[in-house]
């Protein structure tokens, strides 16, 4: 009786925290986006004239042209104390009056273009200007985010005798929001990852539930258009679709078009480097002007894999990032990571039985962190890689390291309403420096 009554209280409580929490950091944001300094990143005028050159000329840019006059003279309006000796030129704007970021998938630019044209016609001053632009920018990451409970609702569905915890949708949607908060400022392709990973990945469990060959096939054009939106992020996303369903599945298909429909996004690889060779000439896929410089500095193994590793977690799980525990930080998100992997095998060995979404998120990892380490071993250091270029799926390395609270118990509840309690500290203390 007592846990009869006790499940729909502590239900309806925690979604009214988390709900709270999401609340919070959505107002932070919104001031944070407003308050942050012009270019902060300095990569925001390469990733808007992209956005400039589709607008008004219909094109995207060449990798290392300067960027167009428009953004330069938008740069001049803006008044940025530029570095010393800057004389008013785009030659003497370096690194910025480059357009480096040309060699991203065009989608995202595609997307921002309809109101970068109109926000441009305004009358608006060029600070209201980029307040707007990031904030249609950071409307898409935020969408992505409110997709998380949706995708919970679906396993919840497939697995009917082992539910999810009510609380933990909401956990794993303010830490990513935490997580993200600070990365997402700026106007950048990162912006729209998550929302479509995540829309990609709703479809994909529905289809692991219902069967049906729309909703896989609505997973596969999604996670297409991911790849179209962040290169590593829609590889990682299509080697997902592709992969995992046939792990997962284990009823036998009889579609021949589910069985192809498994290995078509595959395709998009040799399709993306033919298009970067029709833009960039053939050599740039390997050299990029622009990069290839900045390859000159992050060589190839400069990182032992331990300093890899530390410098990756210590991004992941920067606890003093959220204000608390900062002594400690890197210690607990050792603990996290170790427990939850030692009570997967727990999980394993004595009952059998292993919620999938968590094996699933911990597949994930193992593919990112090796596609991570390859990279930071035989292609460049991956110093400057941080967590942000995976931010499509954050969400599953968060399920990854505290999935041991997924499943509804009591225990699980008490755990989780705990954390949502803390995830609050960070939250104050943002809203007391403002």
């Amino acid at each position: 009786m007592n846990q009869l009554i006790y499940t729909p209280v502590f239900k309806h409580i925690t979604q009214l925290a988390g709900w709270a929490l999401i609340g919070v950091y959505t107002y932070i944001a919104f001031f944070y986006i407003r308050s942050s300094p012009v270019w902060n990143p300095a990569d925001e005028l390469p990733h808007l004239d992209y956005i400039d050159r589709i607008a008004y000329e219909q094109r995207v840019p060449k990798d290392g042209e300067w960027i167009s006059d428009r953004s330069f003279q938008f740069h001049l309006d803006l008044r940025v104390v530029n570095a010393p000796g800057f004389d008013s030129t785009k030659t003497n704007l370096y690194p910025i009056g480059i357009s480096y970021e040309a060699h991203q998938p065009p989608l995202y630019y595609m997307i921002m273009a309809l109101p970068y044209k109109w926000i441009m016609q305004t009358k608006y001053s060029p600070r209201e200007k980029i307040f707007l632009f990031r904030l249609f920018s950071y409307a898409l990451h935020l969408v992505g985010i409110f997709l998380i409970p949706f995708i919970f609702f679906e396993w919840n569905k497939i697995n009917a005798t082992q539910k999810i915890n009510p609380a933990y949708p909401f956990l794993a949607m303010s830490l990513v929001m935490i997580a993200t908060l600070n990365n997402r400022a700026g106007i950048n392709n990162d912006q729209a990852s998550l929302l479509f990973v995540n829309a990609s990945i709703f479809f994909l469990i529905r289809f692991l539930r219902t069967q049906s060959v729309h909703h896989l096939t609505l997973a596969i054009a999604i996670a297409c258009l991911s790849f179209w939106i962040k290169f590593p992020n829609g590889l990682f996303l299509i080697l997902l679709v592709s992969i995992i369903p046939l792990i997962l599945h284990r009823t036998r298909q009889k579609s021949p078009l589910i069985r192809v429909s498994y290995f078509f996004p595959l395709v998009l690889i040799p399709a993306y480097l033919a298009w970067m060779i029709s833009i960039h000439g053939i050599e740039n896929p390997w050299n990029q002007k622009y990069t290839q410089h900045m390859f000159s500095i992050f060589q190839p193994g400069l990182l032992s894999i331990p300093a890899f590793l530390k410098l990756q977690w210590m991004e992941l799980f920067s606890l003093h990032y959220l204000m608390i525990f900062h002594q400690y930080h890197l210690s607990i998100g050792y603990l996290l990571f170790a427990g939850s992997l030692l009570i997967l095998l727990i999980h394993f060995v004595f009952n059998r039985k292993i919620h999938r979404i968590w094996l699933l998120s911990w597949i994930l990892v193992a593919i990112l962190y090796a596609i991570l380490i390859f990279l930071n071993r035989s292609v460049c250091c991956v110093a400057w890689f941080s967590i942000r270029l995976i931010s499509g799926h954050m969400l599953f390395v968060v399920i990854a390291i505290t999935g041991f609270l997924a499943p509804d118990n009591k225990l699980n509840r008490i755990l989780t309403f705990i954390l949502l309690c803390i995830c609050f500290i960070p939250a104050v203390s943002y809203l007391a420096t403002w």
